[in-house]
């Protein structure tokens, strides 16, 4: 058996955080695995306590194993629930 030492740990993601930091239009991809995190993510958050909208589909350059969420318009105030 081999021991390791001074490998760093893999960063974190914290996914709210970087949904929260995107600007309408800009993007991100993430593994087809991750979907409903990043749905439930959206949903469960940003859809209640916000007026940020996403959406997510495959990713165009990698369709197959990828997705990708987007930032879109912000939804108008009298359209988020409360």
């Amino acid at each position: 058996m081999q021991v390791d030492t001074n490998i760093p740990l893999p960063s974190k993601i914290n996914l709210r955080a970087d949904l929260d930091k995107l600007e309408v239009g800009q993007s991100f991809a993430f593994e087809n695995i991750k979907r409903n995190t990043v749905a439930n993510a959206i949903s469960g958050y940003f859809h209640k306590v916000s007026n940020k909208r996403f959406t997510i589909s495959a990713d165009p350059e990698n369709p197959d194993s990828k997705s990708r969420v987007w930032r879109i318009e912000d939804a108008e105030v009298n359209q988020i629930s409360a």
